[in-house]
């Protein structure tokens, strides 16, 4: 089998591509933006801009990230600003206000596969940002406003929700939303014109969000707004990415056209493409939670943990539902070095994205065969409500504690 062509349908499957924006911090500070947004035309990934962001007074400097596709001129007061060449703008002198505020105004060029244009149907997900943005520690809060043409209505997370990552947003002429209510959620699914998803699909949604919300908590809202986008539609790819309290998914996720002929060698079947979808479900799902509320500093913890808890939400509706999963990530792992996983960073880089999306997960699986999911679930739980941004050692440590006759088969699986 080709081993590229299996790498490639990896990332088809659960395509993450990160905008890695740096700089100097000049202020650590929860910054709050106000954007006008157009979109250019429907039919292409180009938006112009204009907005404010207000800074506090006792913050004399801020850095904006250099973004490439992103062209903007700044002022404070009306008057002209010119960053210097990390990207700062200073306070005025004189200011003694409670806050001071910069505008900037201009035009962003963005490119798949982050944000595309297509089919009357535009999106833009999250760490690839249409606007300027602050280098800070802290989550942003934004107050998002579209002018569109006649028709086209835009959706986007709620402006009350900070957001550590950027915006995100779908512009399209939508259907009326569709609502639905479990005991601790309200789903409002807003589908383009012409998309109806499978019941299943949504059904097993709502109840993977209870699920995750029972053992982690809430994850600071009861209201998840659902949208469906173009994203790897000509490929069947299966593909999510949340944002304050929106998920944007592929439509291939809520019933779609699904491609799995990559895996055939593997013994995998179209027939197999529900559980491909309820993985994927299930582990954007946990992002509401992982890489929000809770880091870590290694790959594996910001994606192995949802991968596995996708294979353990596909577990649960039989154990044999969870076999084309496993055989596809076994097989991935064999593709890089067997060394140990712990203290590697999260990267699009082949080796450790296979390490932190595959090898992580099938460690956390196998551990959790051994001493039993839910008692795995909960260990994670505990670790995190500790330390929200981990070590290895603070995992490492709690399960010594709890299952000191387990310590053989712990270590095979992280292979220390």
């Amino acid at each position: 089998m080709n081993k590229n062509s299996l790498m490639a349908m990896a990332l088809f499957i659960l395509a993450a591509t990160n905008c890695l924006i740096a700089g100097e911090i000049c202020g650590n500070f929860a910054p709050h933006y106000d954007l006008l947004i157009r979109p250019v035309s429907m039919t292409l990934v180009r938006f112009a801009v204009k907005g404010s962001v207000r800074i506090p007074a006792d913050v004399d400097r801020i850095a904006f990230a250099d973004i490439p596709w992103q062209k903007f001129t700044f002022s404070v007061g009306n008057v002209e600003q010119t960053p210097d060449k990390d990207g700062t703008i200073y306070r005025p002198e004189g200011c003694r206000e409670a806050s001071w505020q910069i505008d900037f105004a201009g035009v962003s060029a963005l490119r798949p596969p982050k944000s595309a244009a297509s089919d009357d149907e535009i999106y833009c997900l999250n760490n690839f940002p249409p606007n300027p943005e602050i280098i800070t520690d802290k989550a942003a809060f934004y107050q998002i406003r579209f002018d569109l043409p006649a028709g086209y209505k835009a959706i986007t997370f709620n402006r009350e929700l900070s957001s550590a990552i950027g915006i995100q947003f779908q512009i399209a002429r939508f259907q009326e939303p569709i609502i639905r209510k479990t005991k601790n959620f309200t789903f409002e699914y807003v589908f383009p014109e012409n998309f109806s998803a499978d019941e299943e699909y949504m059904l097993f949604l709502e109840n993977t969000m209870e699920k995750w919300s029972a053992l982690f908590g809430n994850p600071g809202f009861n209201l998840v707004r659902i949208g469906v986008i173009r994203r790897g539609e000509a490929k069947g790819e299966i593909n999510g990415s949340p944002c304050g309290n929106l998920i944007l998914l592929s439509r291939s996720a809520l019933g779609g056209k699904v491609d799995l002929s990559g895996m055939a060698g593997l013994g995998i079947t179209a027939d197999d493409g529900l559980q491909f979808r309820k993985m994927v479900l299930a582990h954007e799902l946990s992002h509401f939670w992982f890489g929000v509320r809770f880091t870590g500093s290694d790959g594996w913890m910001t994606e192995g943990i949802p991968q596995y808890l996708g294979m353990c939400a596909v577990r649960g509706e039989g154990v044999d539902q969870v076999i084309p999963l496993l055989k596809f990530t076994e097989y991935l792992d064999k593709m890089i070095p067997q060394d140990a996983i712990p203290g590697k960073p999260f990267s699009e880089e082949q080796v450790n994205y296979i390490r932190a999306y595959y090898q992580g997960s099938l460690a956390l699986y196998r551990i959790g065969e051994k001493i039993g999911h839910e008692q795995l679930q909960a260990l994670i739980n505990d670790v995190f409500a500790k330390n929200p941004n981990p070590e290895f050692a603070d995992f490492d440590s709690l399960f010594r504690e709890l299952y000191p006759d387990r310590l053989a088969e712990w270590t095979k699986a992280w292979r220390l």
